[in-house]
């Protein structure tokens, strides 16, 4: 009985101390890391895939709950072509990203929706690609300042040769800053 006790009264103490920073004038620094399956059509037939990709983010809340920010990226893919021929591609990318939080800025864990666009090159080749994405996810606070997330969504990727569109789960880590 007494564990329990010790228990529920640290849980009412982190409750209380872990509240979220979602305040108009917070920064939001930190990123997600993404393993991505991917099916396309190209000139060369269908091509299926896996990609791993990286994305620092950083943003700032324009008001509360709102954060507009800007997340680069890295990517590695590994194509299949016609079953049988193998292929893989780096890209580097940039972009906007806009997040709302749905639930009350004091919740220890919040969901959230958003979208992000990227400007992207790839290599080989060094094509142009423009992605589109559409996520929605949930964050936990560890404390006042630091929560995990975890994400999912849609992402499409266009250029002029190639339609890509995924289905995406991303792991993140994010820091938030308030100025006192």
């Amino acid at each position: 009985m007494r564990k329990i006790i010790i228990i529920l009264l640290a849980s009412i103490l982190l409750a209380n101390y872990a509240q979220g920073q979602l305040a108009k004038g917070t920064w939001m620094i930190g990123g997600n890391a993404a393993l991505t399956t991917f099916n396309t059509r190209s000139p060369l037939g269908p091509a299926s895939g896996t990609s791993i990709l990286i994305t620092p983010a950083i943003g700032y809340f324009v008001v509360e709950k709102l954060v507009l920010g800007i997340n680069p990226g890295y990517s590695l893919q590994v194509y299949k072509f016609n079953d049988i021929q193998h292929s893989n591609g780096h890209s580097y990318a940039l972009g906007p990203f806009v997040r709302y939080y749905l639930l009350p800025a004091d919740h220890i864990v919040n969901l959230f929706a958003g979208s992000s666009y990227q400007y992207t090159i790839g290599e080989p080749g060094n094509s142009i690609v423009n992605n589109y994405s559409f996520f929605i996810g949930s964050t936990a606070f560890f404390n006042s300042s630091a929560a995990i997330e975890i994400t999912t969504g849609f992402s499409s990727s266009l250029d002029e040769k190639l339609t890509t569109n995924s289905f995406v789960i991303n792991a993140g880590f994010q820091v938030y800053l308030k100025k006192q």
